[in-house]
């Protein structure tokens, strides 16, 4: 398994990689970790190992959209490059980007660009250079007025579709604050579904899958203050349309107070009724976690 750790603005980055040891039920660093990384000073950064064993970590940093990945080993790395794909790489200081492993010996990544208004997707094939424009496929998964922002989530299902919940930047009563976006195995991508409007405030989604009951949950905050969760129908996918949602953590405060529940996350992996989905929340005004379960019904 990877961690990541980020310490401060133009601190380095390092990343740290654990060995499980299952008769002690115990993860312990490997030798020779933590190394250094790029991506210091970035607001966000993921990882993602492909299907050649290489792996990738993707950022923006200063409004550049910025990959870099390991060279046989994954104590050294590449240094930081953009992907040469023929536009959307250059966005706002406020913009994120993430990377996801996919199926067929694929890798993607994804990030917003409120320049453009426009969610980008570069699909890049595992082994191929770096720098070929033709290793490299840009996709637009949403274009449009306020359609970007800088929070999202990606989650790859085994039939090869990926699930990306993700906010707008609209603030207009009645428009989908947050959404969720479906990518076929073939490259296409779907309208935005809605799930939660700009009334009520929802920030920070993330999504799980759970194939065995056939549900994609899209779990976020409502106002910074509480946790709310809408499920849909895996294949048909609609969102109940009214309210902020089901409540998963409330904490009792104001929107927006002090003291109030954000920045939900979860598993990477698929969830199923055995284990449910838990869901942890943080409140940085008291330095507390919180954590809640959902109990998906066996079907």
């Amino acid at each position: 398994g990877f961690a990541l750790a980020w310490l401060a603005p133009n601190s380095q980055n390092l990343l740290l990689r654990y060995s499980y040891h299952s008769d002690a039920q115990t993860y312990a660093l490997d030798p020779g970790f933590p190394v250094d990384i790029p991506g210091g000073g970035a607001e966000a950064l993921t990882v993602a190992k492909d299907s050649l064993g290489v792996v990738w970590i993707v950022y923006a940093l200063n409004g550049r959209v910025l990959v870099a990945h390991s060279l046989g080993s994954d104590t050294d790395w590449t240094a930081p490059f953009q992907p040469p794909v023929p536009e959307g790489t250059t966005a706002t200081l406020d913009d994120d980007a993430a990377v996801i492993a996919l199926a067929g010996g694929k890798l993607g990544v994804f990030w917003s660009n409120q320049v453009t208004q426009k969610f980008y997707f570069a699909v890049h094939t595992d082994g191929a250079s770096d720098l070929d424009r033709f290793a490299w496929r840009l996709e637009v998964a949403a274009a449009g007025p306020s359609v970007a922002d800088d929070h999202f989530n990606l989650k790859l299902g085994t039939d090869g579709r990926l699930f990306v919940a993700v906010k707008t930047s609209t603030n207009t009563v009645g428009q989908p604050a947050v959404g969720l976006l479906v990518r076929s195995p073939a490259g296409a991508w779907s309208p935005l579904y809605p799930v939660a409007n700009y009334e009520d405030g929802p920030t920070r989604p993330i999504c799980l899958i759970d194939e065995v009951s056939r549900r994609v949950h899209v779990i976020y905050s409502s106002f910074m203050s509480d946790i709310y969760y809408k499920s849909s129908d895996l294949d048909a996918i609609a969102f109940p349309s009214a309210g902020a949602g089901s409540p998963l953590m409330v904490s009792g405060t104001n929107p927006g107070a002090t003291g109030g529940l954000n920045d939900p996350t979860s598993t990477k992996q698929p969830v199923d009724p055995t284990i449910g989905i838990l869901v942890l929340g943080s409140t940085s005004e008291t330095n507390r976690y919180w954590h809640g379960w959902v109990t998906l019904p066996t079907p």
